[in-house]
């Protein structure tokens, strides 16, 4: 996926699934699998491994990305709360950025809010 067509989800989300590689696809694929079999909930997971204690928000690389062209990463904005997408990643230094938030059905992780942030390489 290229900039140009991340671009057209800037605050709108896509209807459909965004696609990954293959592999990272898989390696989706078992992860969920393991937190089923284990009896974990995902947000559990995500609040004892990412989230920093007493924070309201992390931004984080996504460990499964969607499939970007290189130079863009992928990361995610975990939160609790209301905040401003726009004040996090600038405070942070990015100008270059695209975010969005899943629609309700295409949210693995549904009790944890969490936006999708794509940043250009370039924009360090």
């Amino acid at each position: 996926m290229n900039w140009t067509t991340i671009c057209q989800y800037h605050r709108t989300p896509p209807i459909q699934p965004l696609s990954r590689t293959d592999e990272i696809q898989s390696a989706y694929d078992l992860a969920m699998a393991k937190f089923a079999k284990d009896g974990v909930a995902i947000s559990d997971h995500i609040v004892q491994t990412v989230f920093p204690e007493g924070k309201l928000w992390t931004l984080v690389p996504n460990k499964y990305p969607y499939n970007c062209a290189k130079g863009i990463r992928h990361c995610i904005l975990w939160f609790r709360g209301e905040i401003c997408p726009d004040s996090v990643l600038s405070d942070l230094g990015h100008s270059t950025y695209i975010y969005f938030e899943n629609t309700p059905g295409n949210r693995s992780v549904k009790d944890l809010r969490h936006m999708h942030v794509f940043i250009k390489d370039n924009d360090q």
